[in-house]
């Protein structure tokens, strides 16, 4: 589970220390994704999976008794990610 604790170290500083993402910020977490999946044992790659259908069973959840949905909050784009992720193709072949 090394890699998921790193990339949950990672995010844990740059949201607690670093404010807002800057644009070379963003950019070198951006690359370095596809490292980190790459490098994920079979376990993170399951628990990795089991988060996202996690996460995508809260943004896809019925309206709570006050009317509130995540629906709302979730892009496509991001519910087409968390999908290929529950799924495992995120992690290619």
């Amino acid at each position: 589970m090394k890699t998921l604790a790193d990339i949950a170290i990672d995010h844990f500083c740059l949201l607690m220390f670093d404010g807002p993402l800057h644009l070379d910020d963003a950019e070198a977490l951006s690359q370095s994704i596809p490292v980190y999946l790459e490098s994920m044992s079979r376990d993170e790659r399951v628990a990795f999976a089991a988060a996202a259908q996690r996460a995508l069973d809260r943004l896809t959840a019925q309206s709570d008794q006050h009317g509130y949905s995540a629906r709302t909050t979730a892009s496509p784009d991001e519910l087409a990610l968390l999908s290929s992720a529950a799924a495992g193709d995120i992690f290619g072949g």
